[in-house]
């Protein structure tokens, strides 16, 4: 068996802490990819560069994909309503965990004010149906196997797991605010009273 060494990693656009990316490499957490999932991006969205970034008071893109529980989640469907749409690396990592349950904690409040909490990751739907179960999670969970939709919010995909980032997308269906350097044990409770 091949041993790797683990050095303490810095954050990489504040998305991966060693914590995580050693669960991922030692194999303890979610790593079923390879499949793709029916999550798109409709033809007509354009192309998104690293160098060019969905911009605060831009039309969020729009998509289509599958939720874990079944649902059809498409964000053009959302309009008239605040969609928080968060990206988080990986299925069972303790901060998905943890953004997870924050979120979820937070719903009820969320969900009579009008606001629609979407998960995304590069996990299968299989993946993420066993970690909402799992966690109770009321909102869905879909699947980014491709990093199609990242890749059009020009959020960063490294060796698969896609970056921290929260985008909260107003009624109109533009966005609002794009949180980019997440930080998890406060992140919540800031795009909640954002939305409020």
């Amino acid at each position: 068996m091949k041993h790797l060494t683990l050095r303490p990693c810095a954050r990489v656009r504040g998305a991966f802490l060693g914590i995580e990316l050693a669960l991922l490499l030692s194999g303890c957490a979610s790593t079923a990819v390879g499949q793709q999932e029916a999550a798109s991006v409709p033809e007509t969205a354009p192309s998104v560069s690293a160098a060019e970034v969905v911009a605060e008071g831009a039309p969020a893109p729009d998509f289509v994909a599958l939720g874990h529980d079944g649902s059809n989640v498409a964000l053009s469907s959302l309009r008239g309503r605040t969609v928080i749409l968060y990206f988080y690396t990986r299925d069972e990592t303790p901060l998905a965990i943890r953004e997870a349950l924050d979120f979820r904690d937070a719903w009820q409040d969320l969900r009579r004010q009008g606001v629609v909490v979407v998960g995304v990751s590069t996990d299968t739907l299989e993946a993420h149906k066993g970690f909402a179960e799992r966690l109770g999670l009321p909102f869905p969970l879909i699947s980014d196997v491709g990093g199609n939709i990242a890749r059009a919010y020009g959020v960063p995909v490294v060796f698969g797991l896609a970056d921290r980032r929260t985008y909260v997308i107003g009624p109109d269906g533009t966005v609002e605010k794009i949180y980019r350097d997440v930080d998890v044990e406060t992140h919540v409770v800031t795009v909640v009273s954002q939305v409020e």
